[in-house]
């Protein structure tokens, strides 16, 4: 009888739970695909105030080295590593950068570390190791070619980073990255919305990836947002993926989740 007497009262407490808001279960998806990513939300945060850079902006401590990496502490530090490659034309090639602290770039137009404005490449040839910090309120507008936070990066390492913001652009547009050749990217996320011209190429974390070495990597990139595309025109529309918009040139078998279109 008390068996009994239990299994009613199961069911009754089963019949009173209610279904969660839609609001709130869409901030449960977005929390559990962050949770993929370690990220680490404590600790400093430096807020960018969109200021001119200068020379002072530059980071302090490191020396560029695999052990002894240039290390990132200041939104205008990163501001500086990216007007200074737009400005200079240096692509820090081969040197390393660790971030050290979570950045808050303020809904301030961002300039793409590394651009190919006026059909002048200016790439960013380095690594960067987000340390598994978060860089958020990022905006791009405007509709420029290869776009991200960084917009064009060559023979170099994007890792262990999370994006949050909002980006728009031409050709090759995507959150954390742009365009890359021959660049491992991994570790990665982005949340927010991707606007990209109508013909151009479109993806949640990297817009284009151009791959001629068999050691290349692509893995664990996660996306939670929207991609839109500007109908300006009556072509047809560009490559669009969810982490990756569009791989050219493969000699090795990506993951089957992170093929174009996927």
């Amino acid at each position: 009888m008390q068996n009994q007497s239990r299994k009613k009262q199961k069911s009754k407490n089963q019949k009173k739970k209610k279904k969660l808001p839609s609001s709130v279960t869409c901030f449960m998806w977005v929390f559990a695909i962050f949770l993929l990513l370690p990220v680490k939300t404590s600790g400093a945060l430096s807020v960018w105030l969109g200021e001119d850079v200068a020379i002072t902006d530059r980071w302090t401590i490191g020396d560029g080295s695999k052990e002894n990496p240039y290390q990132i502490e200041t939104a205008a530090q990163l501001a500086y590593l990216a007007w200074d490659i737009d400005e200079t034309g240096n692509s820090y090639a081969g040197e390393h950068f660790l971030l050290i602290s979570n950045l808050d770039l303020d809904h301030r137009e961002w300039l793409p570390i590394g651009t190919n404005a006026n059909q002048q490449s200016k790439k960013f040839r380095g690594h960067f190791d987000g340390g598994y910090h978060t860089i958020s309120n990022l905006r791009i507008s405007g509709n420029s070619d290869y776009i991200g936070l960084f917009g064009y990066v060559e023979d170099g390492t994007i890792a262990n980073l999370a994006v949050f913001g909002n980006v728009s652009g031409g050709y090759m547009v995507g959150g954390v990255v742009g365009k890359c050749d021959n660049t491992k990217v991994k570790d990665c996320s982005f949340a927010g919305d991707i606007t990209a011209g109508y013909t151009g190429f479109a993806g949640g974390v990297v817009a284009g990836i151009v791959i001629n070495k068999a050691e290349i990597t692509v893995s664990n990139l996660n996306f939670n947002g929207n991609i839109f595309f500007h109908k300006d025109n009556d072509e047809q529309a560009g490559y669009v993926g969810r982490a990756v918009g569009y791989v050219y040139r493969v000699e090795y078998e990506l993951w089957e989740n992170h093929k174009s279109g996927s």
